[in-house]
């Protein structure tokens, strides 16, 4: 009875061991998963950061040079016509 026992607690040890070890696993790939997609998201907001800021500074360049704007408008024209 003594040795059925102790097999029986044996398995069951290593059931809950390899249990505990794969729950642990399964915690870290969720956690590495959620900082990958943080690190995603932080890095599209500084591109989209980046893109309008550039928009604004080519924006009040041109507002601030109607030359610019005519050499613009022609270039655009030699090129699509």
């Amino acid at each position: 009875m003594a040795a059925r026992r102790f097999s029986f607690d044996s398995r069951t040890s290593d059931r809950l061991c390899k249990l505990q070890n794969n729950l642990a696993a399964a915690k870290s790939r969720i956690i590495e998963m959620d900082v990958t997609q943080e690190c995603t998201n932080s890095a599209r907001a500084n591109i989209l950061a980046q893109a309008g800021s550039a928009m604004l500074a080519h924006h009040l360049i041109l507002k601030k040079t109607p030359a610019a704007i005519t050499a613009v408008r022609k270039f655009i024209f030699t090129v699509w016509f």
